[in-house]
């Protein structure tokens, strides 16, 4: 039981620490029960999530951990379930929990009644599952490993695929620089020519991203809600913007020199400068030449409060709640 928030009494958390401590000694299962003055402006999921991880609630193996988040000034609420409790503390339950438990007892400032009733409820919940449940959670691990197998293969499809279709996109448009840099483009059509075939190499991305982000989250179980804050931040755009630009200038240049070609710059006209539709030309072969010298080239704040499991895991589970 940590109070950041000072909602309670002395008292009233050495209370709730000593249920809460007896609870786990009987049952093996960790509720930690945290409160915070306020959540950062971070979405209380991806808050309660963090500090699920960081402090690693729970047992590992089992992943028997709950946190019950509160945030005092945001007036917000979460129920973080682990993956091995989310069959008995449901996210209907968890809703149900915060709503009739927690809410109208928090609305009248009784937070130590609504904590309380609500670890009753949780509690009293668990306290039905017996060690012959485990056989529940090792059949719930082996469609686990198996769901992960037909993952791994079909991510691993879908990423050589759209890898090879990104590839060729990418080396496209890598040859505009390439041009540019030889002073085949000029200086006043090439920002034309980046503009103009840009959505090509931006609709091919999430074919390469998708994959990955698949791949870690079912091998590592990695919640890539996580990563939702990429998405809510313009910043993180133009962060992205930058470091792309910047690696195809550099990947430009290592063309130039690995072909041993000279560089050379035009401020208006194109010189030898050969650009044609992306996939093929007149003549039904590579789209884009850039010739010369007889050269050519064809073209995405956790709270750590002294409450440690020994490496629980979380899913995402339970429900959030204000009042």
């Amino acid at each position: 039981m940590t109070d950041n928030a000072k909602i309670l009494s002395t008292n009233e958390v050495k209370e709730l620490t000593v249920i809460l401590s007896n609870f786990e000694k009987e049952t093996t299962n960790q509720i930690v029960v945290l409160t915070v003055n306020s959540l950062e402006q971070e979405p209380i999921e991806y808050y309660a999530l963090k500090t699920f991880e960081t402090n690693k609630i729970g047992q590992i193996g089992k992943d028997n951990g709950i946190l019950l988040l509160i945030s005092k000034e945001d007036k917000k609420i979460r129920i973080e379930v682990g993956y091995g409790l989310e069959g008995y503390i449901t996210d209907w339950l968890s809703s149900r929990i915060i709503s009739e438990q927690i809410v109208p007892e928090f609305k009248k400032g009784k937070y130590y009644k609504g904590i309380n009733n609500a670890l009753k409820r949780i509690t009293d919940t668990l306290e039905n599952v017996s060690e012959n449940d485990s056989n529940r959670t090792k059949e719930k691990n082996k469609i686990h490993i198996s769901a992960k197998i037909v993952s791994f293969i079909f991510c691993s499809l879908f990423g050589y695929f759209g890898g090879t279709f990104f590839y060729v996109i990418y080396k496209f448009y890598t040859g505009i620089f390439v041009s540019f840099f030889k002073g085949e483009l000029s200086l006043l059509f090439f920002p034309i020519e980046i503009i103009k075939y840009v959505l090509y190499v931006f609709f091919t991305i999430p074919f390469v991203l998708f994959p990955i982000l698949m791949l870690i989250h079912t091998l590592f179980d990695y919640d890539i809600y996580q990563l939702s804050f990429v998405f809510e931040d313009i910043n993180y755009l133009y962060y992205f913007l930058t470091i792309f630009y910047l690696f195809t200038t550099i990947i430009a240049i290592i063309r130039i020199i690995y072909n041993k070609d000279s560089f050379g710059f035009s401020f208006f006209m194109n010189k030898n400068y050969v650009l044609g539709p992306l996939f093929t030309n007149g003549s039904g072969n590579s789209s884009s030449t850039y010739s010369s010298s007889g050269n050519s080239y064809s073209s995405s704040s956790s709270s750590s409060s002294g409450f440690f499991g020994s490496g629980g895991r979380s899913g995402g589970g339970g429900a959030s709640g204000s009042w």
